[in-house]
């Protein structure tokens, strides 16, 4: 089985055990998946299959790269991805290890110029994207037994959904596999490289890492790319031919340039003029004299006082003088502000305790009573009864003087009422037609296979089934096995009891409803023990009825 080595000595942003958890899964069926925190050396690499840097966020040292230059050239494979802005989001220098084999990671974006199934225009989705006609046919095999239909072109049956991914620069020896072709921009440039040697080494660069996260690999054809790559690297049953890249249509990378930061520069702003030499001090062009503020015809417009024969006085305050006088000031003379009670706090009281009804009062207490004794017991306690007829007490009592009788008939109506209920008979029905016959016949596999995988006595299930509710380990998992053999629950550990229900006949299903009502959210540390909670919440519920096959 090979070894697939994903690393996270660089604080990649892509972990196996956070964003790539399906992609973990899907591995672990068919290869060994570890993970590396260690410096990268020729010892890390040594037996690996395939090594993965799933966005590097941390520089690699010369020998680290030096040993990943090492390992593709003696036939390891090698997986790069990255996301939008290249090296310059992740503050890496992978793109010295791939520009020796023809490839780079570019610091941009791909955007979708118009919507279409997402809301983000970085969430861009590619049609017709596969350059390559050897994973181009591939992957439309997958596609047609899968059911898709198919539309105008068979090539735009691809669709991948390539979010804040980056584009790649190829040249030779590399080639490339998919591009943005026209649907997103920049138009027809590489998102996907591939290198081989003739040692069976290969590297693929990727332009984005959230393709295969777990928001985005179920989507669109994601899972059957990662599935080709996979299958590419690790198993090298793929063979690329020349033939494979001969259509393919690449733009050269044109840069535009900072215009918002261009239009802040006063020079460039300046007409180009071919009569005079533009200075190198811009500031030269421009007559600072015509705005500016200074005392140089203080003298002349002195001079101009005698000339006019006006007296030159120096400027003084003039005091404003005010037509109508202000009105006499007068003791301002305010009611006094006096401050009322505080309103009550109410939340130091149950309101629907304190305005409920008689009778919504000895309901409440009735099942609070009802929930903390033990059902399955046939004798009452006495303290627990002496609490009901007291609180009963105060309930009633709060009455009217003339109620008083009434009251105390009530007081001993609730007493044997609370005593028929408490000691009524839970006998497990047990006769021809209950537990099902049908039901015991079909689990009846499944129950000798559970019980040799757990080991668990046919006393303790009986027990369980008939009897008083009991701890037992093997009898835990040998619940928990029936519910795996039944197939009712999902790889976190849940149970569907939709599917369970569904499995069910007719005639149980109003049975099993008010059953398992009050059991909907399991307890346990593992599944064992919350197959067991589920048992004895059903058994508590409804022990007439509940039975374990």
């Amino acid at each position: 089985m090979a070894t697939i080595l994903f690393d996270l000595s660089k604080n990649e942003l892509f972990k196996l055990t956070d964003n790539y958890k399906t992609v973990n899964r899907k591995l672990k069926a068919n290869y060994k998946t570890e993970i590396n925190k260690n410096e990268i050396t020729a010892d890390t690499l040594r037996s690996i299959g395939l090594f993965i840097l799933a966005g590097p966020q941390q520089k690699f040292n010369e020998i680290e790269l030096e040993s990943l230059k090492d390992f593709v050239n003696n036939g390891g494979s090698l997986m790069v991805l990255l996301a939008e802005s290249g090296e310059n989001a992740f503050d890496t220098n992978i793109n010295f290890l791939l520009e020796e084999f023809g490839m780079n990671i570019n610091s941009d974006s791909v955007v979708r110029q118009h919507y279409y199934k997402y809301f983000h225009p970085k969430e861009a989705v590619l049609n017709g994207c596969i350059v390559c006609e050897n994973m181009n046919n591939e992957l439309l095999k997958v596609i047609k037994k899968s059911g898709n239909p198919s539309i105008m072109d068979e090539k735009y049956d691809i669709e991948i959904i390539y979010p804040f991914g980056a584009t790649i620069n190829v040249i030779s020896p590399s080639n490339t596999l998919i591009t943005t072709s026209t649907i997103a921009y920049p138009f027809n440039r590489p998102v996907c490289g591939y290198y081989s040697n003739d040692n069976g080494g290969q590297i693929l660069a990727f332009g984005s890492g959230h393709v295969f996260t777990d928001k985005y690999i179920v989507n669109e054809h994601n899972m059957y790319v990662w599935d080709y790559f996979v299958t590419l690297l690790v198993e090298k049953s793929i063979k690329f031919k020349a033939k494979d890249f001969n259509d393919v249509e690449i733009q050269d990378y044109t840069t535009i340039p900072d215009v918002i930061y261009l239009a802040d520069q006063p020079k460039i702003c300046l007409v180009e003029s071919f009569d005079c030499d533009i200075p190198a001090d811009f500031k030269k062009l421009f007559d600072m004299s015509l705005y500016s503020i200074n005392n140089d015809r203080l003298h002349e417009v002195i001079a101009t006082y005698k000339k006019l024969d006006i007296e030159y006085e120096p400027l003084r305050i003039i005091k404003p003088q005010f037509e109508l006088p202000l009105p006499p000031t007068q003791l301002a003379v305010f009611p006094p502000i006096l401050s009322d009670l505080p309103p009550p706090q109410l939340e130091l009281f149950d309101l629907d305790e304190a305005f409920s009804s008689e009778k919504s009062q000895i309901t409440q207490l009735t099942n609070k009573c009802f929930n903390q004794t033990d059902k399955s017991s046939k004798i009452v306690d006495q303290k627990e009864l002496e609490y009901f007829i007291r609180e009963c007490g105060l309930c009633l009592f709060n009455s009217s003087v003339d109620q008083l009788s009434s009251s105390v008939m009530k007081i001993f109506y609730l007493c044997a009422l609370f005593t028929v209920v408490y000691c009524q008979d839970v006998t497990p029905r047990r006769d021809d037609e209950w537990p099902p016959p049908n039901i015991l016949r079909l689990i009846k596999p499944l129950h000798v296979k559970c019980v040799a995988k757990t080991g668990v006595t046919e006393e303790a299930i009986k027990e369980f089934s008939d009897g008083k509710i009991h701890e037992d380990e093997n009898l835990k998992c040998y619940m928990a096995c029936i519910f795996h053999e039944i197939d009712v629950v999902d790889d976190y550990g849940n149970v569907h009891f939709e599917k369970l229900h569904d499995m069910l006949p007719e005639e149980m299903h109003e049975i099993t409803l008010h059953m398992g009502k009050r059991c909907l959210y399991p307890q346990g540390e593992n599944f064992c023990e919350k197959a067991f909670w589920l048992h004895s919440c059903w058994k508590r519920s409804d022990p007439k009825h509940y039975f374990l096959p």
